[in-house]
């Protein structure tokens, strides 16, 4: 029997498929654009359809409940230094810890000494760091699901965090089977670039500043949580150098939807009318207070959105809330949330690849998505002004253009 994957449109790559085989006749192959895809050995296939059955996409479980139909809270760590070193509140810091001092592993996407991304576990405190904030990237899941089984055999408990696409593999990989060692947590997506631009991208820093980068930090704090108008990137030689507003071109990119995988833009994981995948949803609480009233004096330090979409997600929250300052507030609220909605394709998405083969970043950005006054300057108020200002300036315009 000839086996037959999903189309390549709607693949994830998350090579599911290929950990499921017992006859390893599946390697993953790299595309023009960076992007992995799984390539079946015919010779060495005996059609047994493991594969089929672990791929997300072919193999679809019914999700849980409605993200609306469960609890929506704003919430963020109480230690500040928590806080500060992760991208939103301390959420996915605080419910990883917490399975840690319980003996626990955690999967989730963490650096490499190489500055690959790749699904890796953390044992304790330490190691726990390399997984914190957010990377804009698609993460290596080529041998997490093998890991995650095999821990759960064992009866250890297991925290696997992803993309909405990589926890819905994570429970086909485990034909559906409900462990209750295991806690899901996915993390809202716009979608998830190509490694192979991202690396185009490191390089041509590497070049400027004459120096190996290793370490990135998408979206410092340093001026203000809501910004993310910066990576900060950590250098060889000690130095942190800062790359914003025109140099940033590479998160300007993915802010329109540019070399992010096919698959995104037909995304069967993450709409909320249809439900979700994972026993928690984490997020960034954007625009959290501009309709209904949200004291946090620390605003700018990050807040958080917990949904817990299962009992056993309500329960993960009670352990760790005592180390939270939080309230409940309406899913509607968090809705807007840009990561909730399906990337919408850019007209030239493929245009763009191809000149990322030949041109830098600053030509490519030029061409497609090119950096004006008015960027500029919206740039500028964001890094300057706290939220609160802000809003009092959206208000302002609003009511001077009525």
């Amino acid at each position: 029997m000839r086996i037959v994957l999903c189309d390549k449109e709607d693949c994830t790559g998350c090579l599911a498929c290929m950990q499921a085989c017992g006859q390893r006749a599946i390697r993953p192959k790299q595309s023009d654009n960076g992007f992995v895809y799984p390539i079946i050995d015919e010779a060495i296939c005996i059609g047994c359809q493991s594969c089929v059955k672990a791929c997300p996409v072919i193999s679809l479980l019914p999700p849980y409940h409605y993200n609306r139909d469960g609890h929506c809270y704003a919430a963020y760590q109480k230690q500040m230094s928590i806080r500060m070193q992760s991208s939103s509140g301390g959420l996915f810091y605080t419910l990883a810890s917490a399975v840690i001092s319980q003996g626990g592993v955690v999967y989730g996407a963490g650096w490499t000494d190489a500055l690959h991304l790749k699904h890796i576990g953390a044992e304790n405190e330490r190691s726990l760091e390399r997984l914190l904030r957010s990377k804009y990237l698609q993460s290596d899941t080529s041998e997490v699901y093998d890991q995650v089984k095999t821990q759960l055999k064992t009866g250890r408990q297991v925290l696997f965090c992803g993309t909405p696409c990589q926890v819905a593999a994570m429970r086909s990989f485990l034909r559906g089977k409900e462990y209750e060692n295991l806690l899901l947590v996915d993390v809202v997506c716009q979608g998830v670039p190509s490694p192979a631009i991202f690396r185009k991208y490191i390089d041509e820093v590497e070049a400027r500043y004459e120096t190996r980068v290793v370490d990135v930090i998408f979206r410092s704090k340093k001026y203000g949580w809501r910004c993310g108008l910066f990576l900060l990137v950590v250098c060889e030689d000690g130095r942190r150098i800062e790359i914003k507003y025109d140099r940033n071109s590479y998160y300007r990119a993915f802010l329109r939807n540019y070399f992010i995988r096919e698959s995104c833009f037909n995304c069967q994981f993450k709409e909320p009318n249809k439900g979700c995948f994972s026993d928690i949803t984490l997020a960034d609480f954007w625009r959290i207070g501009a309709k209904v009233s949200y004291k946090c004096e620390s605003y700018e330090s990050g807040v958080s959105a917990i949904i817990t979409n299962t009992m056993k997600g309500e329960q993960a929250f009670e352990i760790i809330k005592d180390n939270l300052v939080w309230e409940e507030r309406s899913f509607e609220e968090f809705s807007t949330n840009g990561g909730l909605v399906i990337a919408q394709r850019p007209k030239c998405f493929d245009d763009a690849f191809e000149t990322a083969k030949t041109e830098e970043f600053g030509i490519i950005q030029e061409k497609y998505y090119p950096y004006t006054l008015r960027t500029y300057l919206v740039d500028w108020i964001m890094m300057h002004f706290p939220q609160q200002t802000i809003e009092t300036i959206k208000k302002w315009l609003k009511k001077s253009q009525s």
